[in-house]
């Protein structure tokens, strides 16, 4: 078993104390007065991130033990994800201090770790004849996807709320906070279309929906006038991203796949295959004495 992999589960135990410890205190970056601010409830999508995350470990470790990592499991993506972990805990300890600069500029950091995790991990669903076995879309992938989408909102909201309203005394209104939604829900729109990710879709839709409830009745902890302005973006960010996930879907499973370029079966008996419209080998079980893959040519086929 790779000790990156025990690593790995330990970065996650750490992970997981370091929140039971530290939580988040009653602070002015957690009671700003933005309207970025989801309501207390959003916050809730952590279980289930944290739950994803475990399926993960578990998983990474299972395949460390008997050899049969996926190519999207490696030393890097390893590191990735230890650095990852260690991060999400740091910030509570550096926004319990009030250190609301560093704190703004470690949470952007955790979401670009988690933006390259992503990429080096090559995540993107869909049916396994273009991407990865819908084992490794669940147990891998899912985690990463959801990780990432709530730390993009995240690091957003932490930004205005520690550095701009904490830090500067800037109070930021709701023509920031529909830019901020925007954003959020074209990069969740690109992501579902080009990947088909409904992880990213989903966590990112809940955080806007949690956003528009914050507009939608008064809340003890909010004191400024609601804005309908936020919550009619806020709705719009959800449909937008739905409907691309949906375009997404028809275009990946509509289209036909380019010309075959690689096709091989290792020792272990995993097919690859490569399409010309593939950035990277998709690879499947193979059982010994079934009829060979769908190469275009036999010579391309080796065992």
């Amino acid at each position: 078993m790779s000790s990156l992999a025990v690593g790995v589960a330990g970065a996650y135990v750490v992970q997981i104390a370091g929140n039971a410890f530290l939580g988040i205190s009653n602070n002015t970056s957690t009671n700003a007065q933005t309207y970025v601010m989801p309501d207390g409830i959003t916050f809730a999508v952590w279980g289930v991130i944290y739950l994803l995350l475990a399926l993960l470990v578990v998983r990474q470790i299972m395949t460390s033990r008997k050899g049969t990592d996926p190519p999207c499991l490696n030393n890097t993506t390893r590191g990735l994800l230890c650095l990852s972990f260690f991060l999400n805990p740091f910030y509570l300890y550096l926004n319990n201090e009030q250190a609301y600069w560093p704190s703004s500029i470690e949470l952007i950091l955790y979401a670009v770790t988690l933006a390259v995790l992503y990429l080096k991990m090559d995540i993107r669903y869909g049916s396994p004849a273009s991407a990865a076995p819908w084992s490794v879309q669940f147990y891998l992938f899912s985690g990463i996807s959801a990780n990432f989408a709530w730390s993009v909102v995240a690091a957003a909201v932490n930004f205005t709320n520690s550095a701009l309203y904490s830090e500067l005394g800037i109070e930021t209104g709701p023509t920031y906070a529909v830019c901020v939604i925007v954003a959020v829900s074209l990069l969740a729109a690109l992501i579902a279309v080009v990947r088909l990710d409904i992880s990213y879709a989903a966590v990112s839709m809940w955080a806007l929906s949690g956003i528009a409830r914050m507009q939608s009745s008064i809340h003890p902890q909010f004191h400024r006038p609601l804005s309908h302005e936020v919550v009619v973006a806020a709705h719009a960010g959800m449909a937008s991203i739905a409907i691309a996930m949906a375009v997404g879907v028809a275009y990946h499973y509509m289209k036909k796949p380019g010309q075959l370029v690689q096709c091989h079966v290792d020792h272990l008996g995993i097919y690859s295959s490569l399409h010309e419209d593939q950035t990277a080998p998709v690879s499947v079980a193979w059982v010994e004495g079934a009829p060979p893959p769908p190469c275009s040519t036999q010579s391309k086929f080796t065992i």
